[in-house]
Parts: structure tokens; C-alpha cells; sequence
């Protein structure tokens, strides 16, 4: 899937996350019920419409098979040449291959084999978040996704753990984080797409981009809380 805006969008890749993640669930070939079919469909295409709105054009299922930067296009197998300003690759994310040098246990996918409290399996005292850790909820065993509204969290409850840990005690477990996709579509809108309570909710316009904004500033917030748990004096020094 490629996305070709006519203006710069900030969010570019957020967007493709979130279109990617539509088009896997309404797949026929994963098979899900009927009218979750019908649903991520829907949500897809009100995503593309947003996104149609404010001169981005997509293209399914077209292959990059050359960049020629000198003439500024991107050649598509199946839909020709494509006029571009700037070419931003965006083809998914993979953990660090420096992961499998370290000797440690590993998934098939390269991440770190860890437990619920975020211990790399069989290595004694030795933790693993983000990326390249197969980080999973032990109710459910849905694994995270790499992205950094996963990943804060994870930080903030591993402090949690350690602080536990340290104290003789058992720290909290992992828990998955809401299904969210927060997209901004330039300074008065945004599209918002919250999986909760079995709903799916789906939030545009200007109150889509003031929730934007306020998502990411909560994540600075607690990114800046991390920060000062794990090293105080840096905080200190700040104020």
C-alpha cells in the first residue's frame, strides 16, 4: 500500500499502521466473524476517505519496483510511474539483528524470549522491553506491538517491577494496551480508531485532532515520568 499526499502530512506512517492493520483484519483470509468483517471494512474506508479529503492517494497492492530520485517518481508494478516529491519508506519494523549475538534466548521473530514481569528467560536478573523483546499479556497471549504508546507503558511498569523486586516483593504483571491509532490530517483534523469495550469507535475532524493532541502529550508526560524515576537526579538538575 503506498500513500502519495499531495501535501506533507505529519502522520504519514501511523496512517499506513493503521490501514495496514484494517486491511489484515478484514481480510477474507483471516477469517474473522462476519460482522467483524464488516466492520474493520468500514472503518478502513472512512479512514481513506479522511485521508482522500486532504489529497493523499492510495494504492493497494501496487510493488515500489524503482526509485529515480533525478526524475522525481517512484515506479509501481502494475501502476506505472508516480510523480513524487519525497519517497519515505515504510516497511515495517524488525527487532535488532545484534539481538541474536548476545547469547540470550530468542523467538523465531528474533525478540528476546521474556517472561510476564519482563525477565529474559534463564538469564537471572536481566529485563528486556520494547522492540526487541517478545513482549506478551499472559491472560490472552496477544504480544505488543512496537510502538511507542506500547512501549511507555512498558517502561513505567518495569520500574515497577524493579522497585518490587528489590523490596523482596512480586511486581505487576504485563497487560496489553489498548487497540488506539491516533492520526493527525493536518492542523484542524484528525482520525481517531479505538478498539474498547468490544466497540469499535471511530473519532474524526477537529475533536479527532485535539485527541491526537492530548495522546501525545500525555506520552511526554509519562516518557518524562519514566525518566525521573529511573534517574532522579536528572530531573532535579531540569527544575
Amino acid at each position: 500500500m503506498f500513500a502519495t499526499p499531495a501535501s506533507p502530512l505529519k502522520s504519514r506512517s501511523a496512517s499506513d499502521s493503521c490501514l495496514s492493520r484494517l486491511s489484515e483484519a478484514a481480510s477474507p483470509a483471516s477469517k474473522p466473524p462476519a460482522s467483524s468483517y464488516a466492520v474493520c471494512a468500514a472503518r478502513r474506508q472512512r479512514l481513506e476517505k479522511e485521508l482522500s479529503e486532504v489529497g493523499v492517494r492510495i494504492l493497494h497492492g501496487a510493488r515500489a519496483e524503482a526509485y529515480r530520485e533525478a526524475e522525481g517518481a517512484l515506479l509501481l508494478r502494475g501502476a506505472g510511474m508516480v510523480p513524487v516529491g519525497a519517497c519515505v519508506w515504510t516497511l515495517g519494523l524488525r527487532p535488532n539483528p545484534l539481538v541474536l549475538q548476545l547469547g540470550l534466548p530468542v523467538e523465531s521473530n528474533g525478540k528476546l524470549q521474556i517472561d510476564a514481569h519482563y525477565h529474559v528467560k534463564g538469564s537471572g536478573n536481566i529485563y528486556a522491553i520494547g522492540d526487541c523483546a517478545h513482549v506478551f499479556d499472559p491472560a490472552t497471549g496477544k504480544p505488543d506491538g512496537m510502538t511507542c504508546k506500547e512501549a511507555i507503558p512498558q517502561a513505567a511498569r518495569l520500574t515497577k517491577i524493579l522497585k518490587a523486586e528489590l523490596a523482596g516483593e512480586k511486581g505487576p504483571a504485563h497487560t496489553s494496551y489498548t487497540n488506539l491509532f491516533c492520526i493527525g490530517l493536518g492542523p484542524d483534523r484528525g482520525f481517531i480508531w479505538i478498539q474498547k469495550w468490544g466497540m469499535n469507535i471511530v473519532l474524526t475532524g477537529k475533536l479527532g485532532r485535539q485527541i491526537r493532541k492530548l495522546t501525545w502529550d500525555i506520552a511526554s508526560l509519562m516518557s518524562r515520568k519514566v525518566t525521573d524515576q529511573l534517574h532522579p537526579e536528572a530531573g532535579q538538575k531540569q527544575a
